[in-house]
């Protein structure tokens, strides 16, 4: 009966069930707050399990279509930007963040795989032809330009994603180091004028559409590491930061018990951004290693699955696809334990989120896909490797 349903790779299914059953466990016992605020106990839960459940069934579909139908997405990327340009002009409206988060998921997920099929395309004996690069930019810049305004962590992700998608598909060292140089200038610029914007600018900033959260991110960039991020102000700014940590040393080595956290009723977004400071919490290094340990898993099947794909797209689009979820997962965990500032990147397939969710099980359905279509290929030849790949025309 499984196999009438669930195809490709059996690992990434069993490390996604695996997923569910912590994200569960943890929301619900992170949701306290919501819980309270709602009047209704289970109400934040079964909205959670709705949630997973509708990636889970999309997860099912997408995993039955072929990898190489996925170059649509080429198509649905000036969609999703017209859908930013629509919620940044219209962010005073009601939902207008699950809007704009919709929009942004679409993006990044159409973006990496235009990017794919880029170089898919135009591979040349050596290298990627030069105006790969063109094309590339081009793609990334509008991109980054429509999302990092509401949400720059993001837009960094996508950027790293981009480069070492650039590197595996060969485009010149040259212009790739370009690239990196120009990112690496603008972070230093972004962090050298969080330090000297005058409060009156941020508070104009503030009040802007379109750029309203760019003082919040300075002012985070600003703040981490400073002296006065380190004073225990409870109620300052960068509350959940310190009640992360607390919930960290609270739990030590060993957690204090499923259930029994102390600090979920003190941090607003116990149930996403800081999740896993409630994971280490309840369960210690044991719930912390676990969680590490399955992205890692899942980071290293999908590269298996990238390195061994018969077709150059399919194999740059699932090395994209999952490091840009893995990448996003490593920060979440960062901020979590005081290594990054806050980011607002929930955790993938834990965090409480809706359109996080499903965007995350779209995705690990695409790779999923690509297995499956490896196997097949498997079964037809009788063998499998790098030595099979062929360049998508």
């Amino acid at each position: 009966m499984s196999k009438r349903i669930f195809h490709g790779d059996y690992v990434l299914w069993i490390v996604f069930l695996i997923f569910v059953l912590i994200s569960i466990v943890e929301v619900f016992s992170a949701a306290s707050t919501l819980s309270y605020k709602s009047g209704d106990f289970m109400k934040p839960i079964y909205g959670h399990i709705g949630h997973l459940l509708m990636g889970f069934v999309l997860m099912l579909i997408v995993h039955r279509i072929p990898s190489r139908w996925f170059k649509v997405a080429s198509l649905v990327l000036p969609v999703s930007w017209l859908l930013l340009v629509g919620v940044l002009l219209l962010t005073s409206f009601v939902n207008g963040a699950m809007r704009w988060l919709l929009a942004t998921e679409l993006c990044k997920i159409c973006t990496v795989i235009s990017i794919a099929l880029i170089l898919s395309r135009t591979q040349e004996e050596k290298s990627a032809h030069p105006a790969a690069f063109r094309y590339i930019l081009s793609v990334l810049a509008v991109s980054c330009c429509l999302i990092g305004p509401e949400n720059l962590s993001t837009a960094m992700i996508l950027i790293i994603t981009v480069i070492l998608m650039m590197i595996v598909g060969r485009v010149p060292k040259r212009q790739v180091g370009m690239v990196a140089g120009v990112i690496g200038i603008a972070a230093i610029s972004f962090v050298v004028l969080a330090k000297i914007t005058p409060p009156s600018v941020m508070n104009w900033m503030s009040e802007q559409p379109g750029i309203h959260r760019v003082p919040t991110m300075m002012s985070r960039v600003n703040n981490f590491g400073s002296d006065e991020e380190k004073e225990w102000d409870v109620y300052g700014k960068d509350a959940q930061r310190i009640y992360a940590n607390a919930a960290i040393q609270h739990g030590g080595f060993t957690g204090i018990g499923i259930g029994n956290s102390s600090f979920r009723e003190y941090l607003p977004q116990a149930y996403s951004d800081f999740i896993y400071a409630i994971i280490i919490e309840e369960s210690g290094m044991f719930g912390a290693s676990l969680v590490v340990l399955l992205y890692v898993i899942v980071l290293v099947r999908s590269y298996r699955i990238s390195r061994k794909s018969p077709y150059l797209f399919t194999s740059l689009m699932v090395m994209g696809l999952v490091t840009m979820l893995f990448i996003q997962a490593l920060i979440n965990m960062f901020v979590a334990v005081g290594i990054m500032p806050v980011t607002g990147q929930p955790l993938p397939f834990l965090s409480r989120g809706g359109w996080s969710i499903i965007s995350s099980c779209v995705v690990l359905g695409i790779i999923i896909s690509a297995s499956r279509e490896r196997v097949k290929e498997e079964n037809k030849t009788g063998k499998a490797g790098r030595d099979n790949v062929t360049r998508d025309t």
